[in-house]
């Protein structure tokens, strides 16, 4: 239960959780290490009061409570309480009090949105601008630090903060990369279900125009077949729409099985019809391959009592070439191959005619 739990926390509520983690261990040890090295006790106060605050917040956002007041309620403090307190109990610009003011305009933007990101973003800056001329203008009002305090705040807090923005950018960085790549598959196969025929799996007319013309463009021969199932609408009436489809995805796979080349394609060209392009292909290739097909389709031995061809479902096969010379354009050659599918069944259909 847990795990699903937990999968179902978004980005932006762990890294706020990690941060209320992160700042409530690290505040509950830095009060022995400053207690280690004798620094005034009243350095401690802004640490147990952030451990605090982050262990409140922390606990209340992982169980789902008021997760947005949360939210707020934590950035307010930060923004208004934390961040002050923490200038005027550590010495200010002597120590690296700063930095924190760059995590926390971090955490705004990892946690709010619209208005309430803009303001704390607004907010925060003037705190800390306000708080940086206030250690010049009021400078005893800070806790001065000796250069060997100083030093040893810098290269600890310095050091713990940035590896802790860096995971936190890391998590958020390769959220994003993985959202990225999720849209990135959607988009590709939304792109695929456009130009696909969701009967069949072959591709729909969307794009036959086009590739006719780069195949033409690419300066070889190559072979266009329109092949149309015999008597399809009296086999629908006879067997149903159902047994119908399932007609047209046995062709449609045999179709498809047939094509060896990459750079061939079968369309479905509207009902029952279907158009085979044939790249690198001459006009007596063209015409074994559709002989090939035919004989697949009468063998695969579908049954058509109502074909006045044959007792299985049978097709016809129109076939239209075109050489480099050729000055045909894509309409004209689907035409050629529609004429002589037309004169394929005026000899009886289950055959193939070539366009002269």
């Amino acid at each position: 239960m847990r795990n699903n739990q937990v999968k179902r926390i978004s980005v932006s509520e762990r890294i706020f959780l990690n941060y209320m983690a992160f700042f409530a261990i690290i505040s509950l040890v830095t009060v022995p290490i400053n207690l280690l090295y004798q620094l005034p006790f009243h350095l401690n106060y802004k640490w147990i009061a952030i451990a605090l605050l982050c262990a409140i917040a922390g606990s209340l956002a992982y169980r789902g409570v008021h997760t947005k007041r949360v939210h707020l309620v934590t950035v307010t403090a930060m923004t208004f309480v934390v961040i002050p307190g923490a200038w005027f109990s550590s010495a200010g610009l002597q120590s690296p009090s700063v930095i924190y003011s760059v995590a926390v305009m971090l955490l705004i933007n990892f946690t709010l949105t619209g208005w309430l990101r803009w303001f704390f973003n607004g907010a925060l800056t003037v705190v800390t601008a306000l708080l940086i001329a206030a250690t010049f203008i009021i400078p005893n009002s800070f806790t001065r630090l000796s250069v060997e305090q100083q030093f040893f705040d810098w290269v600890t807090h310095v050091s713990i903060m940035l590896t802790f923005m860096a995971l936190q950018l890391i998590t958020f960085a390769k959220a994003y990369e993985k959202a990225q790549h999720r849209n990135q598959q959607q988009t590709e196969k939304l792109a695929q279900l456009a130009h696909t025929d969701p009967l069949t799996g072959v591709n729909n007319r969307l794009n036959l125009m086009s590739d006719i013309m780069q195949a033409k463009n690419s300066g070889e021969a190559f072979a266009l077949i329109i092949m149309d199932v015999d008597h399809f609408k009296a086999f629908n009436d006879s067997y149903g729409h159902l047994e119908g489809d399932q007609c047209l995805k046995t062709v449609a796979s045999i179709l498809m099985s047939a094509v060896k080349r990459s750079g061939d394609r079968v369309y479905r060209f509207g009902g029952e019809e279907f158009i085979a392009l044939l790249t690198r292909t001459q006009s007596t290739d063209a015409e074994e391959f559709a002989e090939h097909v035919r004989l697949q389709i009468e063998q695969a031995a579908i049954p058509h009592s109502k074909s006045s061809v044959a007792d299985v479902v049978t097709a016809s096969f129109g076939v239209a070439s075109c050489t480099p010379a050729s000055k045909h354009s894509p309409e004209a050659l689907i035409e050629l191959a529609d004429k002589a599918l037309y004169a394929a069944k005026a000899k009886g259909r289950n055959r193939i005619h070539r366009a002269g």
